[in-house]
């Protein structure tokens, strides 16, 4: 082989060397530049996976509220009939004594018994049975009148607290609807997702099959078991499902 053979090969080579150096740079620019959108949009989609679970907490704790105010309401209710009823008792009580008095003026009055203390007596005390009897019933007037007013104040906000918690109800079936059709993925419906599966107890195979990271499972496999859901072992990694999950 010539000298100029060999510096014609050297040059050849030294040719295809920048090119290729040429391409390889700008692979690495490409791969730097699909890789920073590839960040911005996970970024995006975990910002809003976390606010839709905040919402989700949110209609969570207004349902409970609304559960709290209908049982308060319920023992108001049956509050207000117990006075009532109570009302009635003394009023019945009372209509009792007022004709057995009534019943005595006339025996006395037929015999003609002179006894004008007797009588005086009776009919004082008629007068203040009567006293007794128009107040108890103008308090149980006003007692129904109260109690009107107040079941209505409670069929209104009771209607109102229904109409509200509907509207959260649809809220949160929406947005379980969005969850169950996968429109939005948080890596906690992720877990669940891969834990039913066939064979997988730990969190090395959700680890494996989910790609996220380790300390994301098992901070959500310890919330999971502090709900009862499932038993998990933080030491060896392994779990079992204890109850059925719907998502």
């Amino acid at each position: 082989m010539s000298w100029d053979m060999v510096i014609t090969d050297l040059e050849r080579i030294k040719l295809e060397q920048q090119q290729l150096q040429s391409i390889t740079q700008d692979l690495v620019k490409n791969a730097s530049q699909i890789l920073d959108e590839l960040l911005t949009t996970v970024k995006a989609k975990h910002e809003s996976t976390m606010q839709k679970e905040k919402e989700v907490q949110e209609l969570k704790e207004k349902r409970r509220e609304l559960e709290s105010t209908n049982q308060a309401i319920s023992s108001d209710i049956d509050s207000v009939q117990k006075s009532i009823e109570q009302k009635d008792a003394e009023i019945e009580t009372a209509q009792k004594k007022l004709r057995e008095l009534e019943m005595k003026l006339d025996d006395l009055k037929k015999k003609e018994i002179n006894v004008k203390q007797e009588v005086t007596f009776l009919t004082e005390q008629l007068q203040e049975m009567r006293e007794k009897f128009e107040k108890v019933t103008s308090e149980k007037q006003q007692e129904e009148e109260k109690h009107k007013q107040h079941v209505q104040s409670l069929v209104d906000e009771k209607e109102r607290l229904e109409k509200k918690n509907r509207k959260l109800e649809q809220r949160f079936k929406a947005l379980l609807y969005l969850i169950k059709k996968q429109y939005v993925n948080p890596p906690e419906v992720n877990i669940i997702r891969t834990m039913v599966q066939s064979g997988v107890n730990n969190v090395n195979v959700l680890e494996k099959s989910t790609g996220l990271e380790k300390q994301i499972i098992t901070k959500t496999l310890q919330n999971l078991n502090s709900r009862g859901l499932i038993e998990f072992n933080s030491a060896s990694g392994e779990f079992k499902i204890l109850k059925q999950f719907d998502i």
